[in-house]
This record gives structure tokens, C-alpha cells and sequence, in this order.
């Protein structure tokens, strides 16, 4: 998802309650690691990217071999991409593919890209400002009691008094290796490659699996 992050216009907003996280700019792009332990900040990093454009309403996640998304949800141990889109959330495997895996198709119709201040609008409590256990920077806190539903709780971290980059998104699942650990250096924000958003022909509506 990005230029430079000195580009990232967005301004950090307060609320009565404190900080309230800041809205993501409409086309940038970041690179993350997974495959992290949350508790102690460490494991083997995995490298991966993320795109975001929504002019398009469309985001696209790259992830490395062997990382928990692909692995898990998908019985691959090669990297895999994820798309969410105005139809749903569409992933692209590689080959050679897993047993009765198709290599591109329709996951999930109901989960798609999220707006630029889908954080605003969730509800976020404002945890404090800590020390990210990974990276080590400052970052202000946040968690999301309602988004994940009885599964656990999203948290997102955004790097203190820069601009409100992105820091860590973590999954209430995988003992935090599924999190995305974001790296700010790589911030780039800016007008995306719009052939990184275009599904391959005959993957459009193409369930995964078939309907009940």
C-alpha cells in the first residue's frame, strides 16, 4: 500500500475519550512480516505486502510461503494472494496446488475492502501508548472489542507522533502469527499499478467452494 510518509496528509484526530486512530490515506502500499509471536516478539519473519486503493475499493495482500493465511486457511505451504474487492474476498494460489484447492477463486463474498477510516467508525478503545514488543517504537494502541465477535479482540497500532503510519494489526487467533507487523520505512502513498488490483481471466464469481 505507498511514496513517502511524509506524504501521509492525514491528520490525527482526538476525541473526548483520547486519541482515536487516524484515517489511512485512499492509495498507498506497506510491507509487513508475520509469522510473530505476540507475547514475546519473536519467530522466523515472513515477508509480505499490502496495496490499497479505494478509489478502487480494492485491497491486495501478498503473503510468503509458509505464512499462517496461507497455510491454515488454505493447505499451502507456497505464498499466497489475498483480494478483497466491491464482490468479496478473492485469493490466488500458487502452483503446484493443494488437493482439491482451486489456483483462483471466490473465499468469501461477504468480506471486503475496508473504507480509509474503517478504524474511526469501529468503535476503537484507546489502549495508551506503549512499546511495540516487535519493532520497539512508541505506537498509540487500539482494540476492537465488537469487530472480531466472540473469537477475541482485533488490536491495531499506529507509530507515535508519525503521522499516524500503520504498526501492527493482529488476528485474535495463531498465537499472533497471523498479525501483520508493518514496516514504516516502506510507507508509499500514492496512485497504485492499477493491473495489482485485476483478478486473472475466469476467477471472477468463482466460489471456492460450493454453495450450501
Amino acid at each position: 500500500m505507498f511514496a513517502s510518509i511524509l506524504l501521509l496528509s492525514s491528520v490525527l484526530l482526538l476525541s473526548a475519550n483520547g486519541e482515536i486512530p487516524t484515517k489511512w490515506p485512499e492509495q498507498f502500499s506497506i510491507k509487513f512480516v508475520s509469522n510473530i509471536t505476540l507475547a514475546t516478539g519473536t519467530g522466523i519473519p515472513i515477508s509480505g505486502t499490502m496495496y490499497y486503493d479505494w478509489t478502487k475499493q480494492s485491497q491486495r495482500v501478498e503473503h510468503g510461503a509458509g505464512a499462517v493465511e496461507c497455510v491454515h486457511f488454505y493447505n499451502s505451504n507456497l505464498p499466497c494472494t489475498i483480494f478483497f474487492t466491491p464482490t468479496g474476498l478473492y485469493r490466488i494460489l500458487e502452483k503446484p496446488l493443494p488437493p482439491n484447492e482451486k489456483e483462483c477463486c471466490l473465499d468469501m463474498p461477504s468480506i471486503k475492502a475496508s473504507p480509509p477510516d474503517w478504524a474511526v467508525k469501529t468503535n476503537a478503545t484507546f489502549n495508551g501508548t506503549i512499546t511495540e514488543v516487535y519493532s520497539k517504537l512508541r505506537a498509540n494502541e487500539f482494540s476492537f472489542p465488537k469487530l472480531a465477535g466472540p473469537k477475541g479482540c482485533h488490536i491495531y497500532d499506529e507509530v507515535d507522533n508519525n503521522a499516524g503510519t500503520p504498526l501492527v494489526f493482529t488476528f485474535p487467533a495463531h498465537e499472533g502469527r497471523q498479525d501483520y507487523h508493518f514496516d514504516p520505512t516502506s510507507l508509499a502513498v500514492g496512485t497504485q499499478d492499477p493491473s495489482l488490483f485485476l483478478l486473472p481471466d475466469g476467477c471472477e464469481n468463482n466460489l471456492c467452494k460450493p454453495s450450501l
